[in-house]
């Protein structure tokens, strides 16, 4: 639920009419959003960000048979979910299942079995950990970051997480960091 009382619903679809669907009337009538004109196999995670805006993530379609949109993409409204663009993500990507903002403009994402993460509110993302076993959601709690995966359950506390320590490195040193893999 869109904190303007607007709820939003991702869906999956074996015909290529996946897409993401907002209800201003308490889910008595759907509308479905604009995005942009590619097949989308599903809709995986919506989350709204501190700022208002929404991030979806999408299932990579490469391993269905049909014209998928090939890759995972994370996707972004700035309008509550009527229209939405894609944000970020590559043919190379596996599918977005959980996106989870660690401050303001510090984001964590599951893709595949990898952790991708992003300084930038989303506009630039880096491989941040991999073969986490397949990654199915990312939950944030007050002094814990905790990964649902095929594998178990992992967790760390927030404190010892690298990204704070990216996020505070760059605070004080902005232009020393390119970019990095981890």
């Amino acid at each position: 639920k869109h904190s303007s009382g607007r709820l939003l619903i991702g869906t999956g679809s074996l015909d290529g009419e996946a897409g993401i669907y907002y209800s201003d009337d308490g889910g008595i009538k759907w509308n479905k959003s604009q995005m942009e004109n590619v097949n989308w196999r599903s809709i995986e995670d919506i989350i709204e960000l501190e700022n208002g805006d929404l991030l979806a993530g999408s299932a990579d379609g490469k391993m269905w048979l049909g014209t998928y949109l090939k890759g995972g993409r994370i996707n972004i409204s700035k309008d509550n979910g009527k229209t939405w663009k894609i944000l970020a993500g590559e043919t190379s990507w596996n599918s977005i299942k959980s996106i989870l903002e660690i401050n303001n403009s510090v984001l964590l994402s599951s893709e595949g079995s990898n952790l991708i993460w992003s300084l930038d509110n989303g506009i630039n993302w880096f491989r941040f950990g991999t073969n986490f076993g397949f990654i199915n959601r990312i939950i944030k709690s007050e002094d814990k970051i905790m990964m649902v995966t095929s594998t178990g359950i992992s967790e760390i506390p927030k404190s010892k997480i690298v990204i704070n320590y990216i996020d505070n490195f760059l605070t004080n040193n902005p232009y020393t960091l390119d970019c990095c893999y981890l």
